[in-house]
């Protein structure tokens, strides 16, 4: 089954001629296509929400493949303290050289990290394809997390079958129109906006507990 020229996730099977296709309470879609060699991540001008495709690298001179005008970038941190009890917020670099080193609480960018940058001017970041090796293993802490989904793309319930019944939702931030589509696992699917998780997309997940997926 073919829709707009792209082949339906999932593969139907049919069982040939005069065989009845029922596609009764089957979610039947197309799927983005996976980047090619060069990842382009849109921008905007404002805060996007994008992927650390580059090797692991020191901050502020990793992020060379952003476009020169960027300001700031903010990394969340599941586990860094805030309170007694309380973990979760931002690490934060500062591109400008003339700001005190306690301005910039990131020193490290890591493979896969997704992250928040302020951009000047609506333009691209563009990377080489890291082409990540199928079974990477990412552990969600409770609260919230920012993660790049390395594995094939999927629909959302079966990529995320391992963790089933301890995230309550999953967002993703459309960089070029500043909107966000959402799923929550117990919404009526009409209500749920994300349908999937793309190859080397990145998302956030609201955990009620610890959790690991193996992205294959």
């Amino acid at each position: 089954l073919f829709i707009d020229g792209q082949p339906a996730k999932p593969v139907i099977t049919w069982g040939g001629q005069d065989v009845p296709l029922s596609l009764t309470q089957t979610d039947v879609s197309t799927v983005t296509p996976d980047p090619g060699p060069i990842v382009v991540q849109p921008l905007t001008a404002g805060w996007n929400n994008i992927a650390h495709l580059a090797p692991t690298s020191p901050l502020p001179s990793g992020f060379d493949y952003l476009p020169g005008n960027w300001t700031a970038a903010y990394a969340w941190d599941p586990l860094l303290p805030v309170a007694p009890g309380v973990n979760g917020a931002y690490r934060r670099v500062i591109k400008d050289p003339l700001a005190p080193a306690v301005a910039s609480t990131w020193e490290t960018a890591s493979r896969y990290q997704g992250y928040w940058v302020d951009a000047q001017t609506t333009t691209n970041a563009a990377t080489v394809n890291p082409d990540p090796p199928s079974g990477r293993i990412i552990t969600f802490e409770p609260g919230w997390n920012n993660f790049t989904w390395t594995g094939e793309s999927s629909a959302m319930k079966p990529a995320l079958a391992n963790i089933a019944g301890k995230y309550t939702i999953v967002l993703q931030h459309d960089n070029t129109t500043g909107e966000w589509a959402t799923y929550a696992p117990n919404q009526p699917r009409p209500l749920n906006s994300l349908g999937g998780l793309l190859h080397l997309s990145v998302y956030w997940i609201y955990m009620n507990e610890p959790g690991s997926v193996i992205m294959n």
